[in-house]
């Protein structure tokens, strides 16, 4: 293996693999090779991190795989007080790997309307893996992302975003995600939803899942 010596450009050699790396020590696998605007660095063979113009990459674990934005269409109101999937709010992923992880990050427009002594809603992700189903956030009570109450305002509507940030591992290359909606109402009266449109203005809410490698 040669070695260039240049009173100008300095040193240099050839660019190796991450197999046989091109500066190493007694191991002949492990060491540091170089591609067209890259560092590798590479362990019994194998590489494990690579410096690009891009930046620091990881190379398999907390690698971002893919990334799948979802927008969700829900705009209707609704009094029920038990969680109902939200229109639009289900989106099922295929993973590369069984062992690879989802962040999950959603921001949430929602809006209530209230008609006598109050009105709330609360929302939450579920996921369903290979036929169960279970709740992917549970901050509180009963799985509820979060939850609005208008109990302690007199005749007012109230609107709100939320952004969520959650990892989860499904343990499976299929899985689908659903964001479900729970109303409170007195008398039933007043009711929920997730986007609007107001004097023209619409608000919409979306969710990105991005798989990360195990």
């Amino acid at each position: 293996m040669a070695f260039i010596l240049d009173g100008t450009t300095g040193i240099a050699t050839v660019d190796g693999s991450v197999s046989a790396p091109s500066q190493r020590g007694q191991d002949t696998n492990t060491g540091i090779s170089y591609a067209a605007d890259t560092i590798k660095f590479s362990t019994n063979g194998v590489e494990r991190m690579s410096i690009t113009n891009s930046g620091v990459v990881g190379a398999g674990g907390g690698k971002v795989v893919q990334v799948v934005e979802h927008t969700f269409t829900n705009e209707t109101q609704s009094s029920l007080t038990q969680f109902i999937d939200l229109t639009g709010g289900s989106k099922t992923l295929t993973l590369t790997a069984s062992d690879s992880s989802v962040l999950i990050i959603a921001n949430l427009y929602t809006f209530n309307t209230r008609g006598y002594s109050g009105q709330g809603i609360s929302l939450r992700i579920r996921k369903t893996v290979g036929g169960t189903t279970s709740t992917v956030f549970d901050p509180k009570d009963n799985g509820e992302m979060f939850q609005i109450d208008t109990s302690q305002l007199a005749g007012t509507s109230l609107r709100g975003m939320q952004t969520l940030i959650s990892l989860d591992t499904p343990g499976n290359t299929s899985v689908t995600y659903t964001m479900q909606g729970e109303g409170y109402t007195a008398n039933n009266s007043g009711g929920w939803g997730v986007n609007r449109t107001d004097n023209g203005d619409t608000a919409t809410s979306k969710i990105i899942f991005m798989e990360i490698a195990a």
